[in-house]
């Protein structure tokens, strides 16, 4: 018995791996049969106006950060030029 475990994970090991085709994104030959058949749920309008407002905050929040912090990020500004503009009017 030992012996042919031992023989069976030999042929395992010493056969080359063969992956089987993968229909995953072509559909294969019976992809129809469940395309038909499946109706994707409509979201409730309430979803739909959260999910547009969501999204209106988000390109806000990263357009205003855009405009703040983009010219320190590219090396158009450094944080060294503003130094004197704190309304300090002694100069050292």
């Amino acid at each position: 018995m030992m012996h042919r475990l031992l023989a069976r994970a030999m042929r395992a090991r010493a056969a080359p791996l063969r992956q089987g085709a993968r229909n995953a994104s072509h559909g294969g030959a019976d992809a129809h049969k469940y395309s038909e058949s499946v109706t994707p749920i409509e979201p409730s309008p309430m979803y739909s106006y959260a999910a547009t407002g969501m999204g209106a905050v988000m390109w806000f929040w990263i357009l205003w950060r855009a405009k703040h912090d983009l010219p320190h990020l590219l090396g158009f500004e450094h944080p060294w030029d503003h130094l004197h503009e704190h309304g300090d009017e002694e100069h050292h």
